[in-house]
């Protein structure tokens, strides 16, 4: 049997029990053909010898080398650290006691029921979405070792197939529950009493549907208040500045409800930023220890000392992000997550727990221009 990979026919065929694959070097059918049965004939006379198959690598041995010389140098690090997570925590368990030419469609299968028929660590079923990101990084393995030439076809191929629902099991499965304009406004009013700027970052992130990394990713340059829009150039993730998901920049248009609470907050970011400095220029020029000035400093105007040392060392008016940390940095994440949002939806009566991605999924999108 031939077949053809990029430009070039090959062929395969058993032998003592082993399969082995081999390239005709020719782009023309027919002639993969002719050549394919002369070797065949030559094999079973005995006129021509075939070299010992190497022997494959072991599945650990062979993911750790991929990791190394594929996805550390053409991935984005959010995506190698979760392809390292996937590889820690599923499948080197897995076939860690493998060869990478032992593992079969049914070993993968397996996998995938496993995975399906467990909980995670909140006891929730393991969804499909989640086997997906499993399979993500096997597939695109398997399809280098293929590409090498250690192995004849990928396994992992079409394994979507082994995670099809029952039509009655997809139309009963629950479906994403969104805040409620009615929710969102409580949380809004939530975060008021918090902060005006923690008002803002909710209001943004609900007027806007921008992903959480690309919201705590703005910069003041990213924002046109005249034409009403912000710009989404780069994504937060895990403390890297990354480019958007997509890989493109985008546009996002800004509600007059937005754009105002942006514009008042850097109104007041200013004035805070230039307060500090001239309060401790005072102390300054009273002669007060300069280790001692972000103390009573912050003591003046009711905010920490080490906020103030971040004031003091911003090279500039305020710091290019819009949305800061006590250090004068983008927020992160999981921090800003599980210390602020969900604090918020505590104190916000009567709403109910969703998970913060913002106006992509949990909280809804309500701008549009017909609707500022």
């Amino acid at each position: 049997m031939i077949y053809k990979r990029g430009d070039t026919y090959y062929y395969e065929f058993v032998l003592r029990g082993r399969r082995y694959r081999e390239s005709t070097q020719q782009k023309n059918p027919r002639t993969a053909r002719q050549l394919e049965a002369a070797r065949k004939t030559g094999i079973l006379k005995g006129e021509v010898g075939i070299k010992d198959k190497t022997q494959s690598p072991k599945f650990s041995d062979y993911a750790d080398q991929w990791i190394e010389t594929y996805a550390k140098a053409h991935c984005k690090y959010s995506t190698l650290k979760s392809y390292e997570g996937v590889l820690a925590k599923h499948l080197k368990p897995a076939f860690s006691g493998k060869l990478l030419d032992e593992i079969t469609r049914q070993d993968i299968a397996d996998l995938i029921n496993r995975k399906l028929a467990s909980t995670s660590h909140r006891k929730k079923p393991t969804s499909r979405g989640t086997v997906r990101n499993i399979l993500a990084p096997l597939r695109e393995m398997l399809n280098h070792a293929t590409d090498s030439g250690i192995l004849l076809a990928n396994p992992a191929n079409r394994a979507g197939r082994y995670m099809k629902e029952k039509k009655a099991a997809k139309s009963n499965r629950m479906k994403l529950d969104a805040l409620t304009r009615e929710e969102v406004q409580k949380v809004l009013d939530a975060a008021e009493s918090v902060g005006a700027e923690t008002r803002t970052v909710i209001l943004t992130a609900v007027r806007t549907g921008v992903r959480m990394g690309e919201l705590f990713g703005l910069q003041w340059e990213d924002l046109d208040f005249n034409s009403r829009f912000l710009e989404i150039r780069r994504n937060i993730t895990r403390g890297r500045i990354e480019t958007p998901k997509s890989g493109q920049l985008r546009r996002v248009d800004m509600s007059k409800q937005l754009s105002d609470a942006l514009q008042e907050l850097r109104r007041r970011r200013k004035m805070l930023y230039f307060n500090v400095r001239s309060e401790a220029e005072k102390l300054r020029n009273t002669g007060t220890d300069e280790a001692e000035i972000p103390k009573v400093v912050g003591r003046q105007l009711n905010r920490s000392a080490q906020f103030v040392r971040s004031v003091l060392q911003v090279d500039g008016e305020i710091p290019a992000w819009v949305f800061i940390n006590e250090e004068g940095e983008p927020h992160e994440q999981n921090n800003f997550r599980k210390r602020v949002f969900t604090g918020l939806l505590t104190k916000a009566e009567s709403v109910r727990y969703v998970s913060m991605t913002f106006g992509t999924r949990s909280l809804p999108c309500s701008y549009s221009k017909a609707n500022p």
